[in-house]
């Protein structure tokens, strides 16, 4: 990390999945000069205690639980509130090596093909299911490879090793609910319930940080700078030149002789690209920010999942994870970690994983569940904030609509990047969301009454089966969440987008948007599998488009 560069041929702005990606595949050629730009610190710091244990809590899995709320860690943008809902809500973003990725819930999700064929469908050439398939299947490095062999493959994604006896009931009273087995719901036959599967390799969770970039720390090309916030994109007339910043050592320049790279998220990828003056020209001129390029569709198109659940407290005596997570139990679990990587601290947060059609006249999964043999205590998780679950045996039924057509905007608010930006989610607000969602949370209390669980029920938080449809969408909209599934806000497509299907950004030379906020629909499931798979294309597509002259 030493004294930074001041000029490389590719500056990358954001260290989070698609960040580290970029900087590993672009630095694998040592004739390039790499730039990575973190406006969070090292996920390895042990600087300090505090730091030091922070640290820890990456590496184990179950340490998203102490996470995801550490303003040490995280942007700390906060949602407008919400039209739909009343209510606002906190948009938890990563600002640490890894970014989200080092602090997510790790359940490794691809998508559906019809979401890939529905993007090509949407302008964006060369991004069908049939494109994108290839390029997961190169890097996710699964436990199927023979034993002793060694991958190329640099993600590992494995099925969750520490399963409560209580997750095969769960995964029982599903099939009995009428959602059939499935091995894998990233697998050939994604539609079914199944054991999770996550970005977990031997006990350690595998973060963009993890897997990609600290591999390529020690190549002399490529050099990281942490705690350094991108102000804006610099340009020459209309291409790209480099990037104005601030870290710890004041304000500077860096000049990219090739290309500026965005990845910075769904949130501040478009909000860096109002500040450099692209975007809605009326808007820019509102902030006194001079146009550079009239771009509207810049920060619109928000999607996110939004979820709610259905919780059951069970019969005094029952097992769950709830009484394992507490005192020598808890101490015992923690041994097993130490000495072998092994027991409870290797989860995911929902052991199991299902996609289900709300209606049996859909033609493919509209819904997606994650179910756990434990309840979560929300008065502490809030006062301590951290997860903590409640001291009675539970399960959780969770879910969220696959497809929302609900939208919401990311805008600047000022000229200053220290400023966060205006998040509007606008989540649940479209009426055929609503509709999903109530569908949804009635199988859930179906799935949740299947005799493979009935017997051990002592009450429900609530039953939406009783209730009208009315009430139960307020229901959600008292008691939903974000899923943290931001995209969007950068789309890639036709004329109308913002960026061409190779990423670059309309009306500039020199500038990509490499993450979320490129896909131009959510895609089925959790976001981060999807975000990887962006980024290997992206590498691709910028080394073609370099050795081409373009």
């Amino acid at each position: 990390m030493g004294s930074v560069m001041t000029t490389a041929d590719y500056i990358i702005v954001g260290a989070g999945s698609a960040g580290c990606v970029l900087a590993n595949r672009l630095s694998e050629d040592p004739g390039n000069k790499v730039v990575l730009i973190e406006a969070g610190g090292s996920d390895r710091d042990v600087s300090s205690v505090r730091s030091a244990l922070r640290s820890l809590m990456m590496r184990i899995p179950v340490g998203w639980t102490s996470l995801l709320n550490d303003p040490a860690m995280t942007w700390g943008y906060v949602s407008e509130a919400e039209q739909s809902t009343g209510r606002t809500f906190p948009v938890t973003r990563g600002r640490v090596l890894g970014g989200s990725s080092s602090l997510n819930g790790m359940i490794y999700v691809r998508g559906l093909p019809g979401d890939y064929d529905g993007w090509r469908q949407q302008g964006c050439e060369g991004w069908s299911w049939d494109d994108v398939l290839p390029l997961f299947k190169a890097f996710e490095r699964r436990r199927e490879t023979a034993a002793g062999a060694r991958s190329e493959k640099l993600l590992a994604i494995n099925e969750v090793a520490y399963r409560h006896p209580l997750s095969y009931r769960i995964r029982d009273a599903f099939v009995q609910a009428g959602v059939p087995l499935t091995d894998d719901i990233s697998g050939p036959n994604p539609d079914g319930v199944a054991f999770a599967h996550g970005m977990i390799d031997k006990g350690v969770r595998q973060s963009g940080s993890t897997a990609y970039l600290h591999p390529a720390l020690g190549r002399p090309n490529l050099q990281v700078v942490t705690n350094a916030v991108a102000r804006k994109v610099l340009f020459e007339g209309h291409r790209a030149v480099g990037i104005e910043l601030d870290d710890p050592a004041g304000r500077r320049r860096l000049t990219a002789t090739r290309e500026v790279i965005l990845a910075a998220g769904a949130i501040a990828s478009p909000q860096l690209l109002e500040l450099s003056g692209i975007g809605d020209g009326e808007r820019l001129s509102e902030l006194s920010i001079p146009v550079l390029h009239h771009s509207p569709a810049v920060g619109e198109s928000l999607q996110d999942h939004f979820s709610a659940s259905v919780t059951m407290r069970l019969k005094p005596g029952t097992s769950s994870m709830n009484e394992v997570s507490h005192g020598l139990r808890l101490l015992g679990h923690v041994g097993r970690y130490a000495l072998r990587g092994e027991g409870l601290l290797t989860t995911t947060p929902a052991q199991i994983v299902a996609l289900a059609r709300s209606r049996p006249e859909r033609d493919v999964p509209d819904l997606q569940f994650f179910a756990s043999p434990a309840t979560v205590d929300i008065q502490k998780t809030m006062e301590r904030g951290r997860t903590v679950l409640t001291d009675t045996p539970g399960i959780t039924m969770n879910c969220y609509q696959l497809r929302p057509s609900s939208r919401g905007s990311v805008h600047a608010r000022t000229p200053d990047p220290a400023v966060h930006p205006r998040i509007l989610l606008n989540l649940v607000s479209d009426p055929m969301d609503q509709q999903t969602m109530v569908d949804g949370l009635r199988m859930s209390r179906r799935i949740l009454g299947q005799p493979a669980l009935a017997p051990l029920c002592d009450a429900l938080s609530w039953d939406p089966e009783r209730l009208d449809d009315a009430v139960v969408v307020d229901r959600i909209r008292q008691i939903g969440n974000t899923a943290y599934h931001y995209s969007g806000t950068c789309r890639m497509g036709g004329s109308d987008a913002v960026l061409t299907p190779r990423l670059a950004v309309r009306g500039v030379d020199g500038l990509r948007v490499v993450d979320a906020s490129v896909m131009p629909s959510l895609v089925s499931g959790n976001t981060n599998a999807a975000v990887v798979m962006i980024a290997e294309k992206a590498s691709i597509m910028i080394r073609e488009d370099a050795a081409s002259g373009r």
